[in-house]
């Protein structure tokens, strides 16, 4: 759509027919259709530069939750590495907890030997047995140490036994606490791998996304900067047309002089006279002083007059007559002193009290009534 609308505008920026002399209102028609066209093309440009800032935005949104993916992938990964130390050294403290345990297992079966032959002892009759100890006591006081000591036996394998079955016990509860914590940080380990994955897969779609959208915003840019150079060449086509339209024919100019002359009661001849010393006859004239049009007026006064366009023939020669008649009716009708301050000001005439010492104006003064003086009656011609 939007390059069937930009070759539809380039062609209708040809402007051969429209600058080949025709008529003024066929120029005027002219501008008026490319008028409507760059009011349309603006309104093109207007939406091409949202669709443009929109895909900016949307770019800008996915550049940030891809920043936020990479934050989250680093910190996973950080948390991988931390879960991956952690489970090795567990991995290692189990191991060395079973060897332990496997100790501690082979020392309790050992005592639970000695424990046994101190028991079967104990229960054996006969030559040597624990009955045979006590009875073979020579006295009572010999007796009850053999007895105490025949206790104190037992009763140190059986403490033995008792601590190696509480170190059993806790070195049991540590390994099995190790276990847990190996699974556990195994399971975290995979959940950190699950979600690097996925972040992984994230980040890959949106740098694929961004990537598109920054070719979308290239393509995008690359039309406006299009449709911008159309709207430059329709508005140098613009301007071409209504200075072509501006520059009348000296017989259009010399109605509209004849005609406002006439409104304001001035002489046409000097009318004319004082447009060849302004401008030349150039309806787009502009002096180095900001003097416009075929009268040359100043911004201030045409502003004054009404003036809205100082480069239209017909507004520029009425403003400039009814200024032209001002300066008559202020100096009395003296045609020289309103020329000269036409040329220099009131202001100054009224100091100098008649054509100031400027040698420019003196010049223009002396100019326009010598041609006056030959053509007051001739008209424009």
């Amino acid at each position: 759509m939007i390059k069937t609308m930009w070759r539809k505008t380039i062609t209708a920026l040809t402007l051969a027919a429209f600058l080949s002399g025709g008529a003024l209102a066929s120029r005027a028609a002219s501008v008026s259709q490319l008028e409507n066209q760059h009011a349309l093309l603006r309104q093109q440009i207007a939406g091409e530069r949202s669709t443009l800032a929109g895909t900016a935005a949307q770019a800008q949104d996915v550049q940030a939750r891809l920043n936020a993916v990479d934050a989250s992938l680093v910190t996973t990964g950080s948390r991988l590495a931390r879960t991956g130390a952690l489970e090795m050294q567990s991995a290692n403290d189990l191991v060395q907890g079973e060897a332990r345990l496997a100790r501690l297992k082979a020392d309790m079966a050992g005592e639970r030997r000695q424990v046994g032959a101190v028991l079967k002892f104990i229960q054996e009759e006969g030559p040597g047995s624990y009955l045979s100890v006590l009875m073979g006591a020579q006295s009572f006081s010999d007796f009850l140490g053999r007895m105490v000591y025949l206790r104190s036996l037992v009763s140190y394998q059986v403490g033995v036994l008792k601590k190696f079955h509480g170190q059993e016990t806790r070195e049991a509860a540590q390994v099995r606490s190790l276990r847990q914590q190996v699974s556990s940080l195994a399971a975290m380990a995979r959940t950190a791998r699950a979600a690097e994955i996925e972040y992984q897969a994230q980040a890959g779609q949106r740098k694929t996304l961004l990537a598109q959208l920054d070719s979308q915003r290239s393509v995008e840019a690359a039309m406006v900067s299009r449709l911008e150079q159309q709207d430059s060449a329709l508005m140098q086509a613009i301007h071409q047309l209504e200075a072509a339209a501006k520059n009348l024919p000296p017989g259009q100019i010399g109605s509209i002089v004849t005609a406002m002359a006439e409104q304001y009661g001035v002489d046409p001849a000097l009318i004319w006279d004082i447009i060849r010393q302004e401008s030349g006859g150039n309806a787009n004239a502009t002096s180095r002083a900001g003097a416009e049009g075929l009268m040359q007026l100043m911004p201030g006064t045409a502003a004054e007059l009404g003036v809205t366009d100082p480069y239209d023939p017909k507004q520029n020669i009425r403003g400039g007559v009814a200024y032209f008649a001002q300066l008559l009716k202020q100096f009395n009708g003296n045609v020289a002193l309103a020329l000269a301050a036409y040329n220099a000001g009131p202001g100054a005439v009224r100091n100098y009290g008649g054509i100031p010492p400027y040698q420019e104006t003196q010049n223009y003064v002396k100019k326009i009534l010598g041609e006056y003086q030959k053509s007051a009656s001739a008209g424009p011609g």
